[in-house]
């Protein structure tokens, strides 16, 4: 459940947002694909940095950190306007990646944990599933919303990012109630490399 909020949500702006910016901006294809990419370096950045804290704070605080700042993100882009300036945008997508890779590293880390070996192939169907059924939903209501406002203006794509804020914080308060991290505890374990035998000295080698 978790995950589909995240997931209609992110993935729905980033569809929603490069037609934004060519439609109600006029910036040209290139521009906007430039601006828009930045997320996937949040992703990593976060992933890299954020996602060590893991093992530390549990699924359930950090999924829902994650949705909330999402929300908070997707929020900040109804700012945007045709003054805005260019650095910002892709400021906002950097953010709006790292929130969601706390949300889908930690869902897909701990979701598993229950799963035994043999259903493990039945279960990444399930929510492989999931994802693209969610896909599809974001997209068909932040597209909606754009059509029923008023096509290529402004407001019409604030209204949808409005939308895509309220999917991600629905999204925040169900993990908040859902997700037990004593469900996923074998999935905080800090793993540690072994350091290397320190190798004994032969008798029969010493003078």
């Amino acid at each position: 459940v978790k995950g589909a909020f995240s997931t209609a949500s992110f993935l729905g702006i980033l569809y929603l947002t490069p037609i934004f910016l060519q439609e109600a901006r006029g910036q040209s294809a290139v521009s906007s694909g430039l601006t828009t990419f930045v997320e996937a370096i949040g992703v990593v950045v976060a992933t890299q940095t954020v996602g060590r804290l893991y093992a530390h704070v549990g699924p359930r605080a950090m999924c829902t950190a994650g949705l909330v700042l999402l929300t908070a993100v997707i929020g900040s882009m109804t700012t945007i306007s045709a003054e805005t300036s260019i650095w910002t945008i892709p400021a906002m997508m950097f953010m709006a990646g790292a929130a969601n890779s706390m949300v889908f590293l930690s869902v897909q880390t701990s979701m598993f944990t229950g799963i035994a070996p043999a259903d493990t192939g039945d279960a990444s169907a399930i929510f492989n599933t999931n994802r693209q059924t969610s896909l599809a939903l974001g997209v068909a209501i932040l597209s909606s919303v754009v059509d029923s406002v008023g096509g290529q203006s402004f407001a019409a794509f604030h209204a949808a990012y409005v939308a895509a804020a309220l999917i991600a914080l629905a999204g925040g308060a169900a993990a908040f109630a859902l997700i037990r991290d004593g469900d996923a505890r074998a999935t905080m374990v800090r793993r540690r490399i072994p350091l290397p035998a320190t190798p004994h000295e032969d008798p029969s080698q010493t003078a």
